[in-house]
């Protein structure tokens, strides 16, 4: 098994490795590359919406804490989804590798 930090620091060693037990090995290398690079990107996504409904939560908690709730909701307006939408293309790509 190869290791992934191995993979994301030497792909080009990595390929030549695997061209050397077979040439086809080269074309699932890209596609790990690839997969790779999504996972990572669709994670960072996911985490910067759990801070930003996290930092939402704490300014939700000091509004009603004031007890200005009410003009907090008017301002803040409905919620967009997006944060959903992130969780379902991460969860997307981790049930596809």
């Amino acid at each position: 098994m190869l290791d992934l930090r191995r993979i994301r620091e030497e792909p080009e060693a990595v390929r030549a490795a695997l061209v050397r037990r077979d040439p086809a090995l080269s074309a699932l290398l890209d596609e790990v590359i690839a997969k790779d690079r999504l996972w990572r990107e669709a994670t960072s996504a996911a985490e910067s919406a759990r801070a930003a409904q996290r930092e939402q939560s704490e300014r939700i908690a000091a509004a009603k804490q004031a007890g200005e709730l009410g003009r907090y909701r008017r301002e803040a307006g409905p919620p967009t989804g997006k944060e959903d939408a992130r969780s379902r293309e991460l969860r997307r790509i981790a049930e596809s590798g």
